[in-house]
């Protein structure tokens, strides 16, 4: 049996794997194995949709993730390749080592020797003169065509990197592209999980009435059947649909128009309520609250945290930040000691192309974002709870778990829209 992510006996890495192992769909926390409240949060039809809709998210957020990955990184090569330049015409300029030196002592040694020469020899050595000096060039030429071709083919190679990686990365925002498939998977997911918390909250009254009767508990569950159906209906026939409507903020399709709320007035917690509050705050407060302490945790075996991830891309800016100062610095001395380089020159461009793609792959995984979102989320369910142990009569404690249903919603929502407009474009 699933222990809760606040066991004292648990690991932190033993907490963070339980936090991300949908502990609370599979109702194996000892309070949700009461036979009052069991039938209740035990929803195998669900959870077998679950499952690989969650197995086609992941896999389809890691091709999305090697993708921009891959497309950023095209184009950053591509343009270090382009910037070589200064290099390479520098490198094509300078003088064959000792090349005009060897042409000019040869001459000097050959000129000696034909004085002793007849005189019709004689009078050949202003063309041999004249035959030197063409020679001498032939060197030069060769070089300088040289640095063409090579410049030839660098642009072309740079070109057709450039082109490979924007077209990967203007491919990934295609409705067909994996990013959008995660974001459709990943929308099932949440969509159903929050459903079958929803559905609790909103026929809790339906629920406590229910008080063993085998009867009455068949009528829940053949209407809690029915009102699945009318999501997959509504929703998770067509994700793509739903995605853009969220994304538009316009007509999102909202739990009460599914299942609608079952008003409740009264003061005194019944047992069967008492069961599902309890079972709620472990599976739905404790729970979400770990996931947020995992997914903000600094450091964790075997997971790349997006605090490390966010670490990495501000301690890259730095990095070129510094990288620069310190080439300017060595610019500044080359110039007072008159021994310019072009490798520093292509240094300044390198380092920029550098922080410019550390930026792009910031702008696609929104580290950033996704702390602030996973903080303030952290936050309202702190404050969720306060507000629920503060509420002392049935309909108090009730309307704080529907508040809670609504919150974590909209947070689903959120998230959709930061990821759906993320880009790794260079």
């Amino acid at each position: 049996m699933t222990k809760p992510i606040n066991d004292s006996d648990d690991t932190e890495d033993a907490k963070t794997e339980q936090a991300f192992a949908n502990y609370d769909l599979k109702a194996e926390a000892p309070e949700a194995r009461k036979p009052t409240v069991r039938f209740a949060f035990e929803f195998r039809t669900l959870l077998e949709m679950f499952i690989p809709a969650d197995e086609e998210a992941l896999a389809a957020r890691k091709a999305s993730r090697i993708g921009g990955i891959m497309a950023v990184a095209l184009v950053l090569a591509a343009m270090l390749l382009a910037s070589l330049g200064p290099i390479l015409s520098s490198a094509g300029h300078a003088p064959a080592p000792g090349g005009d030196h060897a042409v000019a002592s040869s001459d000097a040694h050959a000129v000696p020797a034909d004085d002793h020469a007849p005189s019709a020899e004689t009078h050949a050595a202003p063309a041999d003169d004249h035959a030197a000096p063409a020679d001498a060039h032939a060197p030069a030429e060769g070089g300088h065509g040289e640095g063409l071709n090579v410049h030839a083919i660098l642009g072309t190679i740079a070109a057709l990197l450039g082109l490979t990686g924007t077209v990967l990365g203007i491919t990934g925002m295609r409705r067909s592209a994996s990013r959008r498939k995660w974001l459709r998977a990943r929308l099932t997911t949440e969509t159903l999980r929050m459903f079958h918390f929803h559905y609790i909250a909103a026929r809790l009254p339906e629920l406590v009435a229910v008080a063993g009767d085998p009867g009455r508990q068949e009528r829940y569950l053949a209407d809690r059947a029915a009102a699945l159906e009318r999501l997959k209906a509504q929703v998770l026939a067509d994700p793509e649909k739903e995605l853009r409507r969220i994304m538009e903020r316009k007509e999102e399709t909202r739990f009460e128009a599914i299942t609608p709320v079952m008003v409740e007035e009264s003061t005194e917690i019944p047992q069967v309520a008492a069961d599902v509050f309890d079972v709620w705050r472990v599976l739905r407060l404790n729970w979400q609250a770990g996931y947020c302490d995992a997914k903000l945790e600094r450091r964790h075996k075997g997971r790349f945290t997006i605090k490390q991830m966010d670490e990495m891309f501000v301690g890259l800016g730095w990095f070129c930040v510094g990288a620069i100062i310190l080439i300017h610095i060595g610019h500044f001395v080359g110039m007072l000691a008159s021994a310019q380089s072009a490798w520093l020159e292509a240094a300044v461009i390198w380092t920029a192309l550098v922080a410019l793609a550390g930026r792009a792959m910031e702008d696609g995984f929104q580290p950033q974002r996704e702390i602030e979102r996973y903080e303030q989320y952290r936050a309202n369910v702190r404050v969720t709870a306060e507000r629920f142990e503060a509420a002392r009569t049935y309909a108090a404690k009730l309307e704080v778990l529907r508040a809670f249903e609504r919150t974590s919603l909209e947070e689903m929502r959120v998230f959709l829209r930061t990821h759906a407009k993320a880009r790794f474009l260079l």
